[in-house]
């Protein structure tokens, strides 16, 4: 059972990382904003407002939709490594990509995160080894890209000189107060540490970077609110390491409470962590439940009592946690299985219920996605709408993106009755743009 689940869990971790993509005919295609000249996006959804059109291969159609004005706005890339950018709704919650001024590419495995309230969007290319950098528009420009001077791209190497895609799987974090962005290197146990600048964004290494010695083999890392730690899954040893994090410098040094080995051992070893968005409170995925544990100022952690919370058949794999802190919803990572499922959230200790919200686990909604991975999974931070990243087994053309309406007094969702035709490749983000 363990070695299966561990199995499963690297084949999600492999795809997460971009070291799994997927082809496609999103060669790009022609929109024509509202005033403006053509431009170049990736494969966008289709809109009954639409601004221009193009096909991909003569079998679908394309359009975006010029003059919106969203208060958040969902990023995403698709398979030719365009940055997608669509406007939530703030009545619905409902997803409309939006026509860019300019295009903007990245990497088709690229993995974004947004930092410093908002103020910028970085992608990394694992397979590049490098960092690209934007500044998101505010107020008039809501949501628009434009590439950090001294960020295009920025190129990272391990300390062998090799390029990082050759050091081992990695995954991108920032530091919730904008100072950070964190990369981990799963095979080498290293932690590669970059400081933003708060005004123009462009980054730069921190000194001693990469950390070694400091996990054992980290996948997610997770950044506390006060971002003075960083906790790392990890599956291999079945623990959680915590770390100090420097707040001048960035560096990193390990807490004397590390490791923590989880209370099942290595039979249900963790793989992906977060934090509550308000609370000194972690959660982990493990292989077959999902744990809470408080932690102080010393950073030292201690499980909540009530977990952890099995999940039974269900193997959960990344954990989102809803705008009211109230649901904590995971994919599922099970072989043959590709379903959302959901547990609620005590308000006052932070612990997991041991039943699953109402008709949890929620199958996609077409046979299509059946068996697929389940990719990413992202909350709208202004309502209740949990958005999904999906993966068809045998796709060439990337995955999609659906949205699941929240019912706020019981944390049920409310599957979608037709596909989405949303277009994304690898990991979402959200923005706040007003």
């Amino acid at each position: 059972m363990k070695d299966r689940a561990k199995a499963n869990f690297l084949v999600l971790f492999l795809v997460l990382s971009g070291a799994v993509t997927m082809s496609a005919c999103f060669s790009g295609v022609a929109c024509q904003p509202e005033g403006g000249s053509a431009f170049k996006i990736g494969k966008p959804l289709l809109h009954a407002a639409a601004t221009g059109t193009s096909s991909c291969a003569s079998t679908s159609t394309s359009t975006c939709t010029s003059g919106l004005t969203p208060s958040n706005v969902l990023y995403t890339v698709d398979p030719s490594g365009n940055i997608l950018e669509y406007a939530i709704s703030s009545t619905d919650g409902s997803l409309t990509l939006m026509c860019q001024p300019t295009a903007i590419k990245t990497a088709a495995d690229a993995q974004l995160v947004v930092s410093n309230n908002s103020s910028f969007l970085y992608a990394f290319d694992p397979a590049g080894s490098q960092i690209s950098g934007f500044v998101i528009g505010h107020a008039a420009s809501e949501g628009s890209l434009t590439p950090i001077t001294g960020v295009a791209p920025f190129m990272i190497t391990s300390p062998q000189g090799a390029a990082l895609s050759t050091a081992g799987l990695t995954f991108l974090q920032a530091d919730p107060l904008g100072r950070f962005l964190f990369i981990n290197d799963f095979n080498n146990s290293l932690v590669y540490v970059f400081t933003i600048n708060a005004s123009t964004g462009a980054i730069a290494a921190a000194t001693n970077s990469p950390f070694s010695g400091l996990a054992s083999s980290p996948t997610f890392v997770a950044v506390d609110n006060s971002g003075s730690f960083m906790f790392a899954a990890d599956p291999k040893d079945g623990e959680i390491s915590i770390l100090n994090v420097s707040a001048t410098t960035g560096a990193l040094n390990k807490n004397a409470n590390s490791p923590f080995l989880i209370a099942s051992g290595t039979a249900d070893f963790p793989h992906f962590v977060v934090v509550h968005p308000s609370k000194s409170i972690l959660y982990s995925a493990n292989n077959t439940s999902i744990t809470a544990y408080t932690f102080d100022a010393s950073g030292a952690l201690q499980i909540v009592p009530g977990t952890p919370v099995s999940t039974q058949t269900i193997e959960p794999g990344m954990l989102a946690i809803d705008s009211t802190a109230a649901f904590i919803y995971s994919t599922d990572a099970s072989t043959g299985n590709s379903g959302i499922i959901g547990n609620t959230i005590d308000p006052t200790t932070g612990a997991v219920s041991q039943s699953l919200v109402p008709n949890a686990p929620y199958a996609p909604i077409a046979s299509a996605l059946l068996n697929t991975v389940n990719l990413n999974l992202v909350t709208n931070p202004a309502g209740p709408n949990l958005y999904s990243l999906q993966i068809p087994p045998t796709s060439t053309t990337g995955g999609v993106v659906d949205n699941y309406p929240i019912t706020i007094s019981s944390g049920q969702l409310t599957p979608p009755t037709t596909q989405s035709t949303l277009a994304a490749n690898n990991n979402m983000v959200v923005a706040s743009v007003k």
